[in-house]
């Protein structure tokens, strides 16, 4: 079972508070997740830059919470490269059923590239050429 918490959210889950404040609503089987997405889904956070959306966090990678907020009728989640999905497609990255990566893949996405590697890489390539102009 899922741990979560909420931030936005009413305790019943209806209303977008706007709130950042963190509720920690326990352990939910998949149905009553199910159920808490499909009121998310439809809010938005209230009028103001500084509200926080309706959010549902679940920790998906130990140290990494991974926020899923309702949009008017949809899911975001910013882990995701599609960023929008339904209460049912979240529910199954967040019981793990599927992985943000596979979901990503799914919707036509190519997987992210490792960009540690890829600056790496740079440094390397920049050294090299500075090493070069310097001994002409």
């Amino acid at each position: 079972m899922p741990r979560i918490e909420t931030q936005g959210l009413s305790e019943d889950y209806r209303t977008a508070t706007g709130s950042y404040d963190a509720l920690d609503r326990g352990d939910v089987t998949s149905a009553e997740l199910l159920n808490i997405l499909r009121l998310v889904a439809p809010l938005t956070a209230p009028d103001g830059s500084d509200d926080c959306p309706p959010s549902v966090n679940t920790m998906l990678i130990k140290g990494h919470f991974s926020c899923f907020h309702g949009d008017g009728g949809i899911i975001r989640c910013l882990d995701s490269r599609q960023e929008k999905m339904t209460p049912e497609e979240a529910l199954k990255i967040i019981t793990r059923e599927v992985s943000i990566e596979e979901f990503d893949i799914s919707k036509g996405f190519k997987p992210r590239g490792n960009n540690i590697v890829r600056f790496g890489l740079f440094l390397v390539v920049a050294a090299v050429i500075t090493a070069v102009i310097a001994s002409v």
